[in-house]
C-alpha cells in the first residue's frame, strides 16, 4: 500500500511487530533502514530484518583499517604538538609554569616557537591532550584568556627550521618561474615540497614567499598563478602581491572565494592589475552578473580583462 511512495524515494518502509510504518528522509546509514523492493505481485516486500537475505538490513559506511592506520599514525610516536593562540599577550613562561602547577607534573615542553602570533611546543606525555582540553580556555594571563589546542605529531624532529624551509621553497619557485611568469598552481603538490615533513600551503608560508619574491623576481614579475590552492581569502597573499611593483596578470582559478569583500586587499596590494581570472570560484553565484563586473572594477580601475566563469 506504500508502493507509490516508495517510487517517491522519500518513505522507506519499515517492518515492525504490528504492521508497517513509514519512515523519513531516507538515508543509508547506521540510524535508518535501506529501502526494499517488490514482490511479484506488484506490493512492497516484507521481511523481519534479521534473514541473510533481508531487505531491511542496518545500513552504514564500512569501516577501513587503512584509513584508521593513517588517521593514528602519529599515535605511536607519543608526542602532541601544542597550539596557543594571540603569543604576543603572554610570556611563554608564565604559561608554561601555570600548566605545571595545574598539572602538579614538569611537562618539558619542546621546540618551543612562535610562528604568525602562535606559540608552537611539543609535548610527550600520554595525558597532554587531556591536560590542554581541560584547561583550554579556563587560564588567564595578564587579563588574556589562553586558547590552546593539542594535536598528534610526529614529534620535534619533524620540524625545519625558517632556513632549511625557505631553501626548499626558493628551489621550487625556480622551477616555477619562466620570463616574467611564476606559477604557483597547486603549490601543496609540488613533487619537492611533498617530502618535507611539515606541510606547505600558500595560506601557511606566504611571509616566506613575499621575502623570496621580493629578493628574487618582484621587479620582473608580471604574471602570478596562484590557481587550485584552496584559497577562501586573498588577504594571505598580501605579503606576496605587494611586492610585485609590475605584476599585470593574476590567475585565481579552482580556489574557494565566495564573497566581493576578500578581494579587498588585492585593491590594496596591486591596484594595477590589467588582467584577472576567478574561473570556478563561488563568489559569481552570490551576485548578479552586472554588479559582480561593476564591484570588481571598482577594486581595479585599470582592469581590461575579467575571467569570471563558474563552472559547476
Amino acid at each position: 500500500m506504500y508502493a507509490d511512495r516508495m517510487s517517491n524515494k522519500k518513505y522507506s518502509v519499515n517492518n515492525t511487530r504490528g504492521g508497517a510504518r513509514k519512515s523519513w528522509p531516507m538515508r543509508n546509514n547506521k540510524h535508518t533502514w535501506k529501502r526494499g523492493g517488490m514482490d511479484s505481485d506488484g506490493d512492497t516486500e516484507m521481511s523481519d530484518g534479521n534473514g541473510a537475505n533481508s531487505r531491511y538490513r542496518r545500513g552504514g559506511p564500512r569501516f577501513n583499517p587503512g584509513y584508521a592506520r593513517n588517521k593514528n599514525r602519529h599515535h605511536r610516536s607519543g608526542w602532541f604538538k601544542v597550539i596557543v593562540h594571540h603569543a604576543d599577550k603572554f610570556l611563554k613562561e608564565d604559561l608554561f609554569t601555570m600548566l605545571d602547577k595545574s598539572t602538579n607534573e614538569h611537562l618539558d615542553p619542546q621546540s618551543v616557537d612562535v610562528e604568525r602570533n602562535k606559540l608552537i611546543f611539543f609535548l610527550k606525555n600520554p595525558r597532554t591532550k587531556e591536560i590542554i582540553e581541560k584547561q583550554n580556555g579556563k587560564m588567564t594571563i595578564k587579563d588574556h584568556v589562553i586558547s590552546m589546542f593539542a594535536v598528534p605529531s610526529a614529534g620535534p624532529g619533524s620540524r625545519m627550521n625558517k632556513e632549511e624551509l625557505k631553501a626548499k621553497i626558493c628551489a621550487a619557485l625556480a622551477k616555477r618561474y619562466q620570463n616574467g611568469c611564476l606559477s604557483l598552481k597547486s603549490f601543496d603538490l609540488d613533487e619537492d615540497l611533498r617530502q618535507l615533513p611539515c606541510r606547505v600551503k600558500i595560506f601557511e608560508i606566504g611571509e616566506v614567499l613575499g621575502a623570496l619574491v621580493k629578493e628574487k623576481c618582484a621587479d620582473l614579475l608580471v604574471e602570478l598563478d596562484l590557481s587550485e590552492n584552496k584559497l577562501n581569502s586573498t588577504k594571505v597573499l598580501a605579503p606576496i602581491i605587494k611586492e610585485c611593483k609590475v605584476l599585470k596578470k593574476l590567475n585565481l582559478d579552482g580556489n574557494s572565494i565566495n564573497q566581493i569583500n576578500q578581494l579587498h586587499s588585492l585593491k590594496l596590494s596591486a591596484p594595477q592589475l590589467t588582467h584577472l581570472s576567478l574561473i570556478n570560484n563561488p563568489i559569481k553565484n552570490v551576485m548578479e552578473t552586472v554588479s559582480y563586473v561593476n564591484e570588481i572594477r571598482k577594486f581595479f580601475p585599470k582592469l581590461i580583462s575579467l575571467v569570471c566563469v563558474f563552472q559547476v
